[in-house]
């Protein structure tokens, strides 16, 4: 008799999202941006309402400069999980957004 394990579907979808989610922060440490979008929105597409993949998205559209997405992608985390880090960043990327619009609107003319 072999000692196999049954998995309902939950469990499988479960340990997806982990899967997805723990690839995602692997390439968002190693700035592999492509790729951490990847498994972000596959893990979205399992789980809409994964805080961590929405965090996660915040922070790669950040380091490249999207900040519009990435105040959309953290505003959605903060909306799911209530905690201080996602306001913190919600409330760095709107300074980010008006310091840049600031910039842009004060350059001399010439």
């Amino acid at each position: 008799m072999t000692n196999q394990r049954k998995y309902d579907a939950a469990t499988i979808k479960n340990y997806l999202l982990a899967f997805h989610l723990n690839l995602a922060m692997c390439h968002l440490k190693l700035k592999a941006n492509n790729k951490t979008l990847y498994h972000c929105n596959q893990a979205l597409s399992i789980d809409p309402t994964s805080s961590k993949a929405h965090f996660r998205l915040g922070s790669v559209f950040e380091s490249t400069g999207q900040l519009h997405a990435a105040l959309y992608h953290y505003t959605q985390a903060a909306q799911i999980e209530h905690s201080k880090s996602t306001y913190l960043a919600v409330e760095n990327i709107k300074a980010l957004i008006a310091q840049a619009e600031s910039k842009s609107t004060t350059r001399p003319l010439g």
